[in-house]
């Protein structure tokens, strides 16, 4: 099982869904990536280049200077 990125660790503990978001945590991440990254292209489909690399850097898309 992979470590899940801090973003979402965080986020599955204030929504409550558990106390060990290890458990399922390959696919909260899969799921948490896909919203960042349509997010990230609802930006640039609006020319908005800064919110879509705002969003990539946060939720780990990409790393800064990239």
């Amino acid at each position: 099982m992979s470590k899940m990125k801090q973003p979402y660790f965080d986020i599955a503990l204030q929504v409550g869904g558990s106390h060990y978001p290890e458990v399922g945590g390959d696919l909260l991440q899969k799921f948490g990536d896909t919203v960042a990254k349509e997010c990230a292209k609802i930006a640039r489909e609006n020319s908005d280049m800064t919110t879509a690399k705002a969003i990539e850097l946060r939720f780990g898309i990409i790393r800064d200077g990239v």
